[in-house]
């Protein structure tokens, strides 16, 4: 079978992309335009840690935000495509692991310690060949009562309820995704998808700021403001609660760069 003929899956696949581009063509024009920020940020980081730390091994809490950052433009990238398509809980289930990657780099960005111990975790597994239990005894419930709160921390579960939907053997959510077709679906994921890129992107600068040059800083700046712009809002995901609020920059980020 030719591959653009009719009855292939690809061919619904593009015409659903084509729809969407076309319904939601503002959004759809942020979350690539974030990814392409989000990606020239990290090289920014990267070139300037080259040239100013050097060879040296980094701190781990600095090493490990990083990772999340590059692993979350790769699931918020593959978040955006998946709703473009109309996979709504394969996406939903990308954006539940970067919101999970979010909290705990900023657990690790306000407590070095924690981030040590993450590290001897995994020294520790990989030594003995042996699964580490660091992360399980660190999951979001912990995360959201130590950074947050209380009223900060009831939000984000509620929203990390939302996340959540479809990641479990359940049948909450079945039936509401591809071959179904959901403006407000697609639409809400793709705003969720940014507000994520947004909370990605201000968790790597509040990390590395010491690294951010006029270049790196005019990229953050255009890409926060362009999500915060087109979405109406942005997502309050760096800790409230002290001492830990304190040890992050004070006032609106934005204004800090």
């Amino acid at each position: 079978m030719p591959y653009l003929e009719d009855g292939r899956l690809w061919v619904d696949y593009l015409n659903r992309v084509s729809r969407t581009i076309t319904t939601f063509a503002i959004i759809n024009q942020t979350c690539e335009d974030s990814v392409k920020l989000m990606l020239k940020i990290n090289l920014g980081i990267l070139g300037a840690i080259n040239k100013k730390w050097g060879k040296r091994e980094l701190p781990h809490h600095q090493v490990f935000v990083s990772i999340f950052y590059t692993r979350n433009i790769i699931y918020l990238q593959s978040s955006h495509a998946l709703t473009c398509m109309g996979f709504i809980d394969p996406s939903l289930n990308l954006n539940r692991t970067a919101f999970e990657s979010i909290l705990k780099g900023y657990l690790f960005i306000v407590e070095h310690n924690e981030a040590d111990e993450y590290y001897r975790a995994i020294e520790h597994a990989i030594d003995n060949e042996e699964d580490e239990t660091y992360s399980i005894s660190r999951g979001v419930s912990y995360l959201r009562k130590k950074l947050y709160t209380p009223a900060m921390s009831e939000k984000h579960k509620e929203l990390y309820k939302l996340l959540c939907i479809s990641a479990h053997s359940d049948i909450k959510g079945a039936a509401q995704d591809y071959p179904k077709y959901l403006p407000n679906s697609i639409r809400d994921n793709l705003n969720m998808a940014l507000l994520l890129m947004y909370g990605s992107i201000q968790m790597m600068a509040e990390s590395f700021f010491d690294f951010l040059n006029p270049t790196t800083k005019a990229h953050i700046k255009e890409a926060m403001e362009n999500i915060a712009f087109d979405v109406g809002s942005i997502p309050l995901l760096e800790p409230d609660r002290e001492p830990y609020a304190s040890k992050l920059k004070k006032g609106n980020f934005l204004e800090v760069l």
